[in-house]
């Protein structure tokens, strides 16, 4: 949670302190998100990044805006995520 860090997102503190707790490294680690702090965040902890991108945020970000966040991968919805991390 916020409260268990001192950085937070687009700083990867939290993601470091979960992998740190199950001893997962960032070749098998994946962030899901759905804003540019979670891809940032992600991306400096060495995870696989997964954008979530649904139809109901269409209104708040344009696909221009989400492409340029060069997730590892962008989903619209959840069914969408299984393949990627199996």
């Amino acid at each position: 949670t916020r409260e268990d860090v001192e950085h937070h997102k687009p700083h990867p503190e939290g993601i470091y302190k979960i992998q740190d707790h199950f001893s997962i490294d960032s070749a098998h680690t994946f962030v899901i998100g759905d804003t540019s702090h979670d891809v940032r965040a992600g991306e400096s902890a060495g995870a696989t990044t997964i954008l979530y991108y649904p139809p109901h945020n269409e209104p708040y970000y344009s696909i221009d805006e989400i492409g340029a966040l060069n997730a590892d991968h962008l989903v619209h919805s959840f069914s969408e995520m299984v393949p990627i991390m199996i």
